[in-house]
């Protein structure tokens, strides 16, 4: 089994987690200059190109599937050699990140 079935096998349950979390998100409620702000703390953290992916994510959250963030982790690790989890913190920082920005809910 290569690294790629690794990955998707180990992390399935975070995953599935994170993608649920993204495409609940409803980025029409987030302004432009926060929406940016969130890419702006991605982008400085992550490997080049992660913050553009999950923001094309936020923009078409259908192509968002446990496959694509494989992809790009694999794609990142052997670019830059990282760790492949770091696609998974990505999308889950960026989660968080966002989720700041939402209106707060009424009771």
């Amino acid at each position: 089994m290569n690294s790629y079935d690794n990955f998707i096998d180990s992390y399935a349950v975070e995953l599935r987690n994170a993608i649920s979390d993204f495409k609940k998100l409803d980025e029409f409620a987030i302004t432009e200059a926060d929406l940016e702000k969130a890419f702006n703390r991605i982008d400085s953290i992550y490997d080049r190109g992660v913050a553009s992916k999950l923001e094309s994510f936020l923009h078409n959250k259908r192509n968002l599937t446990i496959r694509a963030i494989a992809d790009m982790a694999l794609d990142n690790s052997n670019r830059y050699g990282t760790e492949m989890k770091q696609a998974l913190n990505a999308l889950e920082d960026y989660v968080d990140s966002l989720s700041k920005y939402l209106p707060e809910e009424e009771d």
